[in-house]
């Protein structure tokens, strides 16, 4: 398994997530769930890095993607480390989340 390494940005990406399912359904219980299963899929992929798909140009021409949920999680895949960039709603205009 390649070694993990979450960016500032997924870690800040990853409580907002966690922040806005709490809030918005007055419960952590199904936050906690998906922060679980976006965690489970980042181990998955730094066993298999190559199922996520490569992203366009605009975004990040040496990166991948896979979808989690609603969400798209954003990695690099390195010889010996995987490198998570971001996580954004899938259903956001991704080249706009990308340049904010």
């Amino acid at each position: 398994m390649k070694r993990i390494v979450l960016t500032d940005a997924v870690q800040k990406d990853l409580d907002d997530i966690w922040f806005y399912i709490a809030r918005q359904s007055g419960n952590i219980a199904p936050a906690e769930q998906v922060i679980k299963r976006l965690h489970a899929t980042i181990v998955t992929l730094a066993n298999n890095p190559d199922i996520g798909r490569p992203c366009s140009e605009d975004i990040d021409p040496n990166g991948r993607w896979f979808p989690v949920n609603n969400y798209i999680l954003y990695y690099r895949a390195e010889t010996r480390r995987i490198i998570f960039t971001h996580i954004f709603d899938g259903r956001r205009n991704q080249s706009d989340a990308w340049r904010k």
